[in-house]
């Protein structure tokens, strides 16, 4: 039974080669006459300059390359694993006999069928070695082979058997109603591949080693940092009046902000107020509680208290938390937070 999953290294090797291929193409599209290179501001570039820019889109290429190299090998590697673990464990389809005889047919070998490899087909032989054989998928289903038509009156064509001479397959295929006939030949020699004179030069090009990845990696996230701090800086510029407003707020710590809601609070008709032991969590909060000892609707006691607070903590980093001011028999209650960072100040503002 065939195995999918090979060794790692035939996988990083196979990857070696298609990054090969694909920057020799580019290279092509560069520098062979045949293609068009490409000009700067309208005007064609010198060799050098071309060649100085080839380099320049080449770091990145081989960079990224480099990066997907073990995602692209794990896909591959789990892909034929999958294959395997298929071929494997499915089970072939029983009571299947022969169409001569009758008799229940052996299964001889299994393969995996399809584009994307998710059935299983097995052959059946008879036991009395009748000729016709079956080819049965994990499902039950019969595989019907694709009849080959001639292509004079587009009949149904037959074929004699398979005959084999100096490693070539050769297979005579008949119509049934007209007199045209054509051999077919398959090569069954293992073809060397060509010895290519260029490969390591080449591999030490365009596939980077582990020290030049390493490399590119720490350059990427420098280039993505500065990236963020230009965008930001952008972001800024544009939105400029709302980062004033940001810088015009009264940055309270925890005990100024204590001071800060009773002063709000003085003159008014809510009294003894207290605050519990802040949560500094992620998002640091203050709850509190205090009383109104002249509203006695339980709405307009909390809505005042909502409205006189918003009112002034727009002047601060402060905020009440989206739950809101609750009433009960006369108590108020709610939880401040504290907005630290600028993006959320910005929002805040927003």
């Amino acid at each position: 039974m065939i195995k999918y999953l090979k060794p790692k290294q035939e996988y990083s090797d196979l990857y070696d080669k298609t990054t090969i291929s694909y920057c020799r193409d580019m290279e092509k599209l560069w520098f062979d006459p045949k293609h068009k290179p490409p000009k700067h501001k309208g005007k064609n570039l010198s060799k050098r300059q071309l060649a100085s820019l080839f380099e320049f889109q080449l770091h990145f290429i081989t960079g990224e390359k480099y990066l997907k190299k073990e995602e692209v090998i794990n896909k591959w590697m789990q892909r034929d694993e999958e294959r395997d673990r298929l071929l494997e464990e499915t089970p072939p389809p029983e009571l299947i006999r022969c169409g001569t005889c009758n008799s229940l047919m052996e299964s001889e070998s299994k393969h995996l069928w399809g584009d994307k490899d998710d059935r299983v087909l097995f052959f059946f032989v008879c036991p009395n070695k009748c000729l016709h054989n079956k080819g049965v998928f994990d499902n039950g289903e019969v595989w019907k082979s694709t009849p080959t038509l001639c292509e004079k009156c587009n009949s149904e064509m037959t074929r004699e058997p398979e005959k084999v001479k100096n490693k070539i397959a050769i297979t005579k295929y008949i119509c049934t109603k007209c007199d045209h006939s054509f051999i077919d030949k398959f090569d069954l020699r293992t073809k060397k591949e060509k010895p290519d004179p260029n490969f390591e030069k080449d591999k030490a090009r365009f596939c980077l080693s582990e020290e030049k990845g390493y490399k590119y990696l720490d350059f990427k996230r420098r280039m993505e940092g500065l990236s963020e701090i230009i965008d930001k800086h952008k972001e800024k510029e544009k939105n400029k009046d709302l980062y004033d407003k940001v810088g015009k707020l009264k940055k309270l710590t925890i005990p100024q902000f204590k001071e800060f809601i009773v002063s709000i609070l003085k003159d008014t008709h809510y009294s003894n107020l207290i605050f519990d032991k802040p949560d500094m969590d992620r998002i640091v909060s203050l709850s509190f509680t205090l009383e109104d000892s002249k509203t006695e609707n339980e709405y307009e006691s909390s809505a005042n208290l909502k409205k006189l607070l918003k009112e002034k903590l727009k002047e601060t980093n402060w905020g009440l938390m989206s739950e809101g001011i609750n009433y009960r028999l006369g108590i108020l209650s709610g939880r401040f937070r504290v907005y630290e960072k600028e993006d959320d100040l910005v929002k805040l503002i927003k």
